[in-house]
C-alpha cells in the first residue's frame, strides 16, 4: 500500500519553502537579508517575508532591528546542538553496546525520548539463534519499555503528568502498566533500584533492563538497554544484565556534562 503524505498540498508546499529558507542559514557567514533569501531560493519577496516572519515567531530565526537582516534563532541553534549531541551519543554508545553484547550475548539498544516517544536510535543484536531483534528506528510507549521508564524515572511527577495526561495509559499487552498511578509507583521503584525493567510489557515474550545515561549536570541524554527472550531471563541473568547496563550507562555519561 503506498504511503500518503500527510497534510494538504498547500501545507506541504509551505513547509518545503520554509525548509529552503532555513537551509540558507547553514554555514552562513553573515545575516541573511530578504532580497538575498528571495533571490537564492527563487521565492517571491512577499512569500519570503511571510515565511521568515513565521519562523521568527517560533524562534527559528531572529531579525536585527538595525539592518533588518535575519540570523539563526535559539530554536534552530538548539535543534542543531541536539542533532550533533545525538550523533555523538550514538558514536560513543556503540562501543559500549558492542562490548555488552559480547559479554552477555543479548541485544543492546540505545533509546532517547523524542516527542513523548521512546525512540530506538541504535541497536546491536546478540549472537543467539533465539534473540530479540534490534529496534533501530522504531518508537515505543515510554511507560511500556525499559529504556523509556529509565528516562521517565529521572523526571518529576509533574513532568510525567504533562507527558501522560489522564489516568489511563495505552496498553500494548496484558502486562503493560495501565494507569498513571501505577506508573508513578513503578518509577519510584526504578529510582530506588537504579535501573528499569520491562517484562512482556511492550512485546510478549521479551524481557529488557535499562539504565538512564545522565550527565554530571543532571541532564538525561537517553537510556541504554539489554533485551533477551523472557525464557532466558532467570533471576541471575536479569541481575547480571542490570549490572551491565548500569556500568555502561555510567561510562557513556562520563563523556557528557
Amino acid at each position: 500500500m503506498p504511503v500518503k503524505a500527510s497534510g494538504t498540498p498547500g501545507q506541504t508546499e509551505s513547509v518545503g519553502k520554509a525548509v529552503r529558507l532555513l537551509a540558507l542559514f547553514r554555514g552562513a557567514q553573515s545575516p541573511v537579508r530578504i532580497a538575498e533569501a528571495s533571490a537564492t531560493t527563487g521565492l517571491a519577496r512577499s512569500t519570503t517575508h511571510r515565511l521568515l516572519a513565521t519562523l521568527q515567531a517560533h524562534d527559528f530565526v531572529r531579525q536585527d532591528r538595525a539592518s533588518r537582516a535575519y540570523y539563526p534563532g535559539p530554536a534552530l541553534l538548539e535543534l542543531a546542538r541536539s542533532l550533533s549531541r545525538d550523533i555523538e551519543l550514538r558514536e560513543i554508545a556503540r562501543a559500549e553496546m558492542a562490548a555488552m553484547v559480547k559479554r552477555t550475548g543479548e541485544t543492546a539498544n540505545l533509546i532517547v525520548l523524542q516527542e513523548g516517544k521512546a525512540l530506538f536510535v541504535e541497536g546491536l543484536e546478540g549472537p543467539h539463534v533465539l534473540r530479540v531483534a534490534a529496534r533501530v528506528g522504531s518508537a515505543g510507549a515510554p511507560h511500556a519499555t525499559a529504556g523509556g521508564k529509565a528516562i521517565l524515572a529521572e523526571m518529576s511527577d509533574a513532568q510525567i503528568a504533562r507527558l501522560h495526561p489522564g489516568e489511563k495509559l495505552p496498553r500494548l499487552t496484558s502486562h503493560t502498566i495501565p494507569s498513571q498511578r501505577k506508573l508513578l509507583r513503578a518509577l519510584a521503584e526504578v529510582r530506588a533500584a537504579g535501573f528499569a525493567t520491562s517484562s512482556g510489557e511492550s512485546n510478549l515474550g521479551v524481557y529488557a533492563v535499562a539504565a538512564a545515561i545522565k550527565g554530571a549536570s543532571g541532564t538525561v541524554y537517553g537510556a541504554l538497554s539489554l533485551a533477551a527472550p523472557l525464557a532466558r531471563a532467570t533471576q541471575p541473568v536479569t541481575l547480571a544484565l542490570a549490572s551491565e547496563v548500569r556500568r555502561a550507562a555510567t561510562r557513556i555519561a562520563g563523556y557528557f556534562p
